[in-house]
């Protein structure tokens, strides 16, 4: 056996595991608050943020629940504008 991981891989943690290397113990901290630091780190030194993260997902996203709320009070198909 390669390895097993007996917590969950999508909680905010604590992660433990063992594998058969051994045992995993990482650290328990705030995600949001991390991923909000290494982005304001990012724009600080005025570098590009990756196209995951520059709000571009986001307006899909919206587009999407738009179409989802127009097509619930219609009741006909929406198109998405792409």
């Amino acid at each position: 056996m390669i390895g097993r991981v007996i917590s969950t891989g999508l909680g905010y943690g604590p992660y433990k595991g063992t594998t058969s290397k051994g045992e995993l113990n990482f650290p328990v901290i705030n995600q949001q608050a991390t991923q909000c630091g290494e982005i304001a780190k990012v724009l600080l030194e005025n570098k590009i943020l990756p196209n995951r993260i520059t709000g571009e997902e986001g307006i899909k996203d919206i587009r999407i629940l738009q179409a989802i709320y127009e097509a619930a009070g219609t009741g006909k198909k929406t198109s998405i504008i792409t």
